[in-house]
């Protein structure tokens, strides 16, 4: 999807329905990898993992 918005040939909203999601979410994505570098999501440690 990201791909697509890159190429910027259709607007946020039609990708979105297209697609299915939020728009938001798309700007939300778009953020976090001009952030991070990449819309991969962190790992947290398992909730039932003992911390020491």
């Amino acid at each position: 999807m990201l791909k697509v918005v890159d190429e910027r040939k259709m607007s946020m909203k039609n990708i979105s329905e297209v697609f299915n999601i939020d728009e938001k979410t798309l700007y939300r994505w778009r953020k976090m990898r001009e952030k991070t570098g990449n819309v991969k999501p962190a790992f947290k440690k398992d909730i039932n993992q003992k911390y020491r």
